[in-house]
């Protein structure tokens, strides 16, 4: 019955949540003394949707996910995007400087999580170290730096993400319905969440699910897309983006340092250069935090001089529901809004001074023109990406292949009768191009092979000269 109950009840929430309005500053805290029964209601500071990211959910799902578990507080978010969070307030008309917004009761905060490189420091591999980090309030107009560099960002990472998918499209004339490409993605995130990126092994699988043929065996098809050019990816340097993050109004916390870190041999030269550069935070209470890292990351907070106070909020993580995640739940039991009061405390204090007309209360020295060379340098990067990739494109030109919503209408042979000096050689050609090229016969066996082709070539009243 309670199963019962709980499916009907995701079947509801998949209906748009209609009471969208402007939080007040006062409600988180009205929220949190709402019970006097503690445990009641929870909060959630690093929870995944679903448009244009890699969450199961919709904005609109994530949020009745939220209301049906008694999540009063909720940072939901995208990954290197806030392009979900710009439909949205576009959508219902809401401000787009607002840090906090009530939607159908649950006070949902403007965020997105990010990935970005410390190259002050390296991984066991000698590659710079990669961060998540989670940012809180960035202003969403178009002038915001934030959402200036991330659409940079975004751009490239639809070609990196769907590179190969591409590739075939541009050599083989394939026109890719993108309505299949988002089912796909989708269904594929029920046992791989977090789910975003088409490696060979996806692309396989997908061309495979809508009768898309390119190669005549799967060994041959991936040795074409193992050929295939790759859009470089644009990495966003630590530094760079806590100066963007920070010009743009946001609190930038570190999301699950241990996942963060852990490829580091010196983990702590990081954290000391995310708290020297402003970071407002850590997820001290996440799904991959025990007492070793735990004591690791405050050992460096207690050696270093933040520049304000740090907040170390609650977060899930969650992607999709699970019995042990979900929103307001890590592996570590259930977040409670009363156990974040301090981190929710700060999210308030920044509304309150965001509708006092100021950026922040957290101000960070960030002059424009620093601020638009910075962009300028991504832009750049991104272009220089682009055009190394058409050029390789180029190269690698068209195999005449033209197929339209996965339907092979025609495949053009570049092998022409006319330019061989017999019969036997213009066969001999056609063996190699189609499935006989990886096996071996005699002379005997390539005569049979000719005679069968010449009467099939006769019977169709194709005939050839001597």
């Amino acid at each position: 019955m309670a199963k019962q109950k709980y499916k009907n009840s995701v079947k509801n929430n998949k209906k748009k949540v209609q009471q969208v309005k402007q939080a007040t500053f006062d409600d988180p805290v009205e929220l949190l003394s709402s019970t006097n029964e503690k445990g009641k209601v929870l909060a959630e500071f690093h929870g995944h949707i679903r448009d244009n990211s890699d969450g199961f959910y919709t904005m609109h799902e994530a949020i009745g996910h939220c209301k049906m578990l008694n999540v009063g507080f909720a940072a939901l978010l995208q990954h290197n995007s806030l392009r979900a969070w710009m439909d949205f307030v576009k959508l219902h008309g809401l401000s787009n400087s607002s840090v906090i917004h009530n939607i159908d009761g649950v006070i949902t905060a403007v965020a997105g999580e990010f990935t970005v490189r410390d190259s002050e420091n390296e991984n066991f591999k000698g590659n710079p170290v990669k961060l998540h980090l989670v940012v809180i309030g960035p202003k969403l107009t178009k002038d915001s730096p934030l959402v200036r560099l991330m659409t940079i960002k975004e751009r490239n990472d639809k070609l990196v993400d769907y590179g190969l998918l591409n590739y075939i499209a541009k050599t083989r004339g394939i026109v890719f319905d993108e309505s299949a490409i988002k089912e796909y993605v989708i269904e594929k995130r029920k046992t791989v969440p977090g789910f975003n990126s088409f490696g060979t092994n996806d692309t396989i699988e997908f061309l495979k699910k809508h009768n898309v043929t390119i190669a005549k065996s799967e060994r041959e098809l991936r040795t074409i897309l193992d050929k295939a050019p790759r859009v470089q990816r644009l990495n966003i340097e630590l530094a760079d983006f806590m100066k963007i993050a920070h010009a743009s109004g946001a609190m930038v916390i570190m999301a699950h340092p241990p996942t963060n870190l852990c490829r580091s041999p010196i983990p702590e030269k990081t954290i000391k250069n995310f708290i020297r550069l402003g970071g407002a935070g850590f997820e001290l209470n996440c799904n991959s935090m025990d007492n070793n890292w735990f004591n690791i990351i405050m050992n460096v907070i207690q050696t270093s001089t933040p520049k304000y106070k740090l907040i170390f909020p609650g977060a899930s993580d969650c992607h999709i529901i699970s019995e042990d995640i979900k929103y307001g739940q890590n592996i570590h039991g259930r977040i409670t809004l009363e156990s974040q009061k301090e981190a929710i405390d700060e999210v308030v204090l920044l509304e309150k001074t965001r509708r006092l007309g100021k950026l922040t209360h957290r101000p960070f020295e960030v002059s424009k023109a620093e601020v638009d060379t910075i962009i300028a340098k991504y832009a750049q990067l991104g272009k220089d990406a682009e055009k190394k990739y058409d050029s390789a494109l180029s190269e690698k030109g068209s195999k005449g292949t033209k197929i339209s919503k996965y339907k092979v209408e025609e495949e053009v042979s570049e092998l022409n009768p006319q330019n061989f000096k017999s019969f036997d050689d213009y066969i001999r050609a056609c063996m190699i191009e189609d499935s006989y090229e990886d096996e071996s016969f005699s002379d005997a066996k390539v005569e049979d092979i000719i005679k069968d082709e010449l009467t099939t070539i006769l019977s169709d009243d194709d005939v050839m000269g001597d």
